[in-house]
């Protein structure tokens, strides 16, 4: 407050700051500017939904370790020397080894939990 500002002058400059930071912390419908506040609620509830799909999305270790088992078998029957063991012919040791790594696939995908989705 300057020497020569009023009393009334000095309100009006308060009057006005606290104006500034209602719509700062409130927002405002006619600037459309979302407050603090709302921003904050807002904020809040994408954590709460992010939560929610975290607690739904459990991994499970079983499918996981049967998708691990079942790559694993893939990669192997793509080899000739356990095509020549097995006594079967590469091509259906190539074929079955794609089955298991499309199986593979959706296993390990499952047993990390991403198949649940948003429900």
């Amino acid at each position: 407050m300057s020497d020569d500002e009023t009393l009334i002058q000095t309100v009006d400059r308060l009057k006005i700051a606290v104006d500034q930071l209602v719509i700062l912390m409130h927002g405002s419908r006619e600037l459309r500017v979302s407050g603090i506040m709302e921003d904050v609620k807002r904020l809040t509830e994408s954590v709460q939904r992010l939560e929610r799909t975290m607690r739904r999305r459990r991994g499970n270790p079983s499918q996981w370790f049967v998708g691990y088992v079942m790559a694993s078998g893939g990669i192997l029957l793509l080899s000739t020397t356990v095509c020549n063991i097995l006594n079967i012919p590469n091509d259906l040791g190539a074929a079955l080894g794609a089955v298991l790594w499309l199986g593979a696939v959706w296993f390990l995908v499952s047993g990390m939990g991403m198949l649940h989705g948003d429900q």
